[in-house]
């Protein structure tokens, strides 16, 4: 796909948080951890966008990263907190197991919402998915 240098180091991709054993399936909507003294909630999957490409110096990365579903995920801060390199990623409660962040990339990103509308109206009205994706959700419904 890509061999570029940047990408062997955290951070390549443009995260702000880099974790080793996380994967998309593993990872649910809602799923809480600690991090330092913070609390931070899974709200969404992450959309690789046009800037990657740019980064990297060719244009057909975020659809290559699109295709094989290892998006990644935001968190939103549930408690302010400090936060240092190394700190250890805890996972301090579970989220909706329905919905793996795999899942809803699928559904909202991947083509998979023509498969499953009632999945879709789920998401459109579910409070701990971020806004966005709410609204992604119901422009999918029609």
């Amino acid at each position: 796909m890509v061999n570029h240098p940047d990408l062997v180091h955290a951070g390549g991709f443009g995260e702000n948080i880099s974790t080793l054993g996380l994967v998309e399936n593993d990872v649910w909507l809602g799923d809480r951890f600690r991090l330092g003294s913070a609390l931070i909630e899974v709200s969404h999957g992450r959309q690789p966008c046009w800037k990657l490409g740019h980064r990297l110096g060719n244009r057909h990365v975020a659809g290559w990263v699109t295709a094989t579903g290892r998006c990644g995920w935001y968190y939103r801060v549930i408690e302010e907190g400090a936060v240092a390199p190394g700190d250890r990623l805890v996972r301090a409660g579970r989220g909706l197991a329905d919905w793996p962040i795999s899942h809803l990339f699928q559904l909202l990103l991947g083509g998979g919402h023509n498969a499953d509308r009632a999945g879709l109206a789920a998401l459109a009205d579910l409070p701990v998915l971020a806004e966005a994706w709410r609204m992604r959700a119901r422009e999918l419904l029609g």
